[in-house]
């Protein structure tokens, strides 16, 4: 594995105070013991968030050791204080303001399935059905600290290449667990199938990855490699505007346009693909949208 980038290891969980005070018995006791099981972990901090003052009945329903932050300035600063000390920060998320202040701080969102859930959280948000499900999420988000592969170059300009997963499917020393994964990530990425539960795993293990790295905050443009028709690849536009504009990313439009076809990279042989010449194919067959022209 090569390294992600989250040096300290620790991660600030915020709730959305709908997320934590509950009308439901029976969910606010599972959600209280989810919590208490995190707080033992030293990995963990946990906070909610509000801009109103919490009644004291309403206070003494929630573990005494959850920290209040009041929403506005004071939140934005905790979070852009704990990012600069490379820690991660995860806000379990309700209202459409929870997914404004986690794309704009570049933190990873959770939508907390157990409350009603706003429009933009329902879109951009994980989904934790139940608090088991939430802390689950949290644990996939913890322990993806590092990518699959990475590589930098310097020469002619500083480049770095990272993997989330082994993705050849052809390597006769590939588990039946990875190959199956990279499988389902082939048949999203390369085939166009649109498996939701395939998709949403893919964004959540990626966007986990993403929170871990500190160079992907500096990130303002996002862009996909066309596919090898002029059609743009549909599931891939997808899931980079899903990244986009949870990292904030700027223009939506695509930079890279395929404006003449090119047989699939994965169907070429082998000696091809790795001849020093091979990626001209591609600069013959794509050019730079002219949103991104310098006038």
């Amino acid at each position: 594995m090569a390294s992600g980038g989250n040096i300290s290891g620790k991660h600030s969980v915020i709730f959305s105070k709908r997320c934590v005070i509950l009308k439901d018995k029976r969910t606010q006791a599972e959600l209280n013991n989810e919590i208490e099981n995190l707080m033992k972990r030293p990995e963990f901090d946990l906070y909610f968030t509000s801009h109103e003052e919490i009644p004291q009945e309403q206070l003494d329903a929630l573990p005494e050791e959850l920290t209040f932050l009041w929403r506005g300035k004071e939140l934005q600063d905790f979070i852009k204080n704990t990012s600069s000390k490379d820690e991660v920060v995860i806000i379990c998320g309700a209202v459409d303001e929870d997914m404004h202040v986690a794309a704009s701080t570049k933190s990873f969102l959770i939508a907390a399935g157990w409350v009603n859930l706003e429009p933009k959280v329902v879109k951009y948000g994980i989904p934790a059905p139940t608090p088991l499900k939430m802390t689950a999420l949290i644990q996939i988000v913890a322990n993806q600290t590092s990518w699959y592969y990475l590589c930098t170059f310097n020469d002619p300009v500083p480049t770095k290449v990272v993997s989330l997963c082994r993705a050849n499917t052809h390597l006769s020393n590939n588990d039946a667990d990875e190959k199956a994964m990279a499988e389902a990530f082939q048949a999203i990425l390369k085939d166009g199938n649109n498996n939701p539960v395939i998709k949403q795993a893919l964004i959540c293990h990626l966007m986990a990855a993403i929170a871990h790295d500190p160079e992907f905050k500096d990130v303002q443009d996002w862009a996909v490699a066309p596919s090898s028709s002029t059609n743009p690849p549909q599931i891939m536009e997808e899931l980079k505007e899903h990244v986009r504009c949870m990292m904030n990313g700027k223009k939506p439009e695509a930079i890279f346009l395929r404006h003449k076809t090119t047989n699939k990279s994965r169907f070429e042989s082998k000696d091809f693909r790795q001849s020093n010449d091979y990626c001209q194919k591609h600069f013959k067959s794509i050019l730079v949208s002219e949103n991104y022209h310098k006038n």
